[in-house]
């Protein structure tokens, strides 16, 4: 499973499965799928925020990503700090990427 400091994504993408009426899967099943669709959502949020970090944090988040134990607070700290309107700048991202699950999954679905 991916790391639990982002278990928010866990829900969200079970919460999107839902939505798509894939949400009776086994457990055999969301073992299998639910970690590689986190997995890819939160590789567009990290494309798409990197590039917002300006030069000011930019030393900041390569000593967070060296840091071992960095913990979720501490990331959305540095994230709501170094990208101007990260809230929204992430609801963006996962509505893209929801829309491109209904897309991709739908078919599953019927």
């Amino acid at each position: 499973m991916p790391d639990q400091k982002f278990d928010f994504m866990i829900e969200y993408i079970q919460e999107l499965l839902k939505k798509l009426d894939l949400g009776d899967m086994t457990k055999e099943e969301l073992d299998d799928y639910v970690p590689q669709l986190v997995v890819q959502a939160e590789a567009r949020l990290g494309a798409a925020m990197v590039p917002l970090i300006s030069e000011k944090f930019g030393n900041r988040f390569a000593d967070l990503l060296e840091k071992d134990s960095t913990s979720r607070e501490e990331w959305l700290k540095f994230w709501h700090e170094a990208v101007p309107n990260f809230d929204d700048q992430v609801k963006k991202v996962l509505q893209d990427f929801s829309q491109e699950c209904v897309r991709i999954l739908n078919p599953l679905s019927a």
